[in-house]
């Protein structure tokens, strides 16, 4: 049914993803492409929501059973906010 022979390359992605959407978010460039493509509001506010949402798209044209990919995105949205808590600096 379903060929689960490729794992170790999925989670190198889900950790890809993660972390470049930490990138995305912590730099101004999220905020210019914003600004550029001038969307009266900011679709995604956090990196957690925002890996979730395009790890879900990625993965869903990868696998086709639904479940597994919604736990494949909830992980990367769960490491995204583990990366950006850890990049976090702490002006006190």
């Amino acid at each position: 049914m379903f060929d689960y022979s490729h794992q170790p390359e999925i989670w190198i992605q889900l950790l890809g993803i993660a972390a470049f959407m930490v990138l995305v978010m912590d730099t101004p460039l999220w905020d210019r492409a914003i600004r550029w493509l001038r969307i009266p509001f900011k679709p995604f506010t956090c990196p957690k929501c925002m890996a979730f949402w395009i790890s879900l798209v990625y993965f869903q044209d990868k696998f086709s059973d639904p479940l597994y990919t919604v736990f494949l995105s909830a992980i990367t949205g769960a490491v995204a906010g583990i990366i950006d808590n850890q990049t976090q600096v702490y002006n006190g």
